[in-house]
């Protein structure tokens, strides 16, 4: 059970390239999307099965996030890879984030440190009625001073690389916007 089906850099699993964003200063918002609330927290067990049945089940696009089925291995695989998230030893190594949209999990951010200077995020909408509302945009905008507090106080690292598809315009439009480099 390796960590290396959610590494990330570079080029996508269709020879696609990824723009990598460093974050490094924090922003607020609401937290509302069209009247709902939108919310950010660590990770907790209850959220891990349906993380896991996302990757296994057919929620997750596998060729379209460039995820190798060898590499993402068992189902337990996954399980003990959203377990280190929740409950990791100290220093942590890799966070986990739920996205929550009117209380409701819809999404996980996790974030690879391994020793590294800055943390690697990866951000998921398990929940496809949550895509394209403006979820992830308002937690790009909101969720990034909890992220990269927790990140400062449970593992040192200083600072968040995103990587984001070039294909994903919006996301990408928002980054640039909140003046990520």
């Amino acid at each position: 059970a390796g960590g290396g089906a959610w590494g990330g850099g570079g080029r996508g699993g269709c020879g696609e390239q990824v723009r990598a964003w460093v974050v490094g200063r924090a922003l607020s918002v609401d937290g509302s999307v069209n009247g709902r609330a939108v919310g950010l927290r660590p990770m907790a067990p209850d959220d891990v099965e349906p993380f896991v049945s996302y990757w296994h089940d057919g929620g997750a696009e596998l060729a379209y996030l460039g995820i190798d089925p060898v590499k993402l291995g068992t189902a337990a695989d996954t399980r003990q890879r959203f377990d280190l998230l929740v409950h990791g030893p100290r220093p942590r190594q890799a966070l986990g984030f739920t996205i929550t949209l009117d209380g409701r999990a819809v999404g996980f951010i996790n974030v690879n440190i391994l020793g590294r200077e800055r943390g690697r995020a990866h951000f998921h909408l398990v929940d496809p009625a949550a895509r394209r509302g403006g979820v992830m945009s308002t937690v790009l905008e909101g969720g990034l001073p909890q992220i990269l507090e927790r990140m400062r106080t449970e593992s040192g690292a200083d600072g968040l690389l995103v990587e984001i598809r070039t294909r994903n315009v919006g996301m990408n439009r928002v980054l640039q916007r909140l003046g990520h480099q």
